[in-house]
C-alpha cells in the first residue's frame, strides 16, 4: 500500500524491509520512532526527496485513521454502549470526514493555491522560504495518486486486507484463551487499541496495548471475560506481533545494510 501512495517507486521489497525496521525502532525506542526511521530509509533506497515520503506516511495514517474510525462508527451502531462513547465516536467520525474534505480541496484546488502558498511565504525568513514552498510542492506530489481511481480502489483494497487480517489476528488470540468469539469482539478490541496507541507512547507500546485490550473485551463484554482472561489475551496477541516484527526488523537491518 505505502508503494501505491508513492507511485509505485521501488521494489515492493524496499518498502517491507523499511517498514520492518521501523517496527523494530518502534519496539525499541518510546514515541514511535520507527516512523521517522522508515521515512528516512525509504528515501534513501528509493531515492525520493524526504518530505514527500513523510507526507505519504500522514496519507497513510490518515487511511488507516479512516478505516479505523468508520470500522468503530459500524461497531457502536451493532454494540450496546453508553451513548457518551457513541458520540465521542460519533464526533471523531466527524472530524475525520472534515480532513478528507481537506485532501478532497487540495486535489482539485492544489495547483491553484500555489500562487497564494508563494505570496504567503515571502514574508518568511529568507531561511525558511525555500523550505516550505518545497514542503507545499512535495505534499502535492504526495497527493497525485489519489487522482487515480484504479490507485484509491488498490489502496481501499489494501487497507481492508491489512486490518482484516489485524481483526483474525486477535481472534486467534481470543480463541486460544475463551474460545468461541464471534467478530464483533475482536473487532471491537482492535479499534480501541489502534485508536489507543496512535499517540506516540512506550517503546512498542508495551503497558498501554496491553490496559487498552484488556479494558476492550472485559468492559463491554463482562460476561465473556474477566480482567486475567482480558489481558492474557492482549498479552498473547502483543506478543505475537513484537516478537515477529522484532524479528523481521533485525532482518531488514541486514538486508539492507542499515546498522
Amino acid at each position: 500500500r505505502w508503494k501505491v501512495l508513492l507511485g509505485g517507486r521501488g521494489t515492493s521489497m524496499e518498502y517491507f524491509w523499511a517498514q520492518s525496521i521501523g517496527s523494530l525502532l518502534t519496539n525499541v525506542f518510546p514515541l514511535r520512532a520507527g516512523e521517522a526511521g522508515r521515512v528516512v530509509i525509504v528515501s534513501r533506497q528509493v531515492g525520493i526527496p524526504l518530505v514527500q515520503v513523510g507526507a505519504s506516511l500522514v496519507l497513510e495514517r490518515a487511511v488507516d485513521l479512516a478505516v479505523i474510525l468508520t470500522l468503530m462508527t459500524v461497531l457502536l451502531l451493532v454494540m450496546d454502549v453508553p451513548w457518551q462513547v457513541t458520540a465521542t465516536g460519533l464526533a471523531l467520525g466527524a472530524a475525520m470526514a472534515v480532513a478528507w474534505i481537506g485532501v478532497v480541496v487540495l486535489l482539485i484546488f492544489g495547483n491553484r493555491l500555489t500562487g497564494l502558498v508563494e505570496s504567503v511565504v515571502t514574508r518568511l525568513p529568507a531561511r525558511f522560504r525555500q523550505l516550505a514552498l518545497d514542503s507545499w510542492n512535495h505534499l502535492l506530489v504526495a497527493l497525485d495518486p489519489l487522482r487515480d481511481l484504479r490507485v484509491v480502489a488498490q489502496i481501499v483494497l489494501w487497507s481492508v486486507l491489512v486490518w482484516g487480517m489485524g481483526v483474525a489476528g486477535f481472534w486467534a488470540a481470543i480463541e486460544a484463551v475463551v474460545p468461541g468469539a464471534g467478530l464483533i469482539e475482536p473487532a471491537f478490541a482492535l479499534v480501541a487499541v489502534a485508536l489507543g496507541v496512535a499517540l506516540p507512547s512506550s517503546p512498542g507500546f508495551i503497558g498501554v496495548f496491553h490496559l487498552i485490550g484488556q479494558q476492550a473485551l472485559a468492559a463491554p463484554f463482562p460476561d465473556r471475560y474477566n480482567a486475567t482472561q482480558a489481558f492474557a489475551i492482549a498479552l498473547l496477541n502483543h506478543a505475537a506481533y513484537y516478537v515477529t516484527s522484532t524479528v523481521l526488523g533485525v532482518i531488514g537491518l541486514a538486508r539492507l545494510g542499515v546498522s
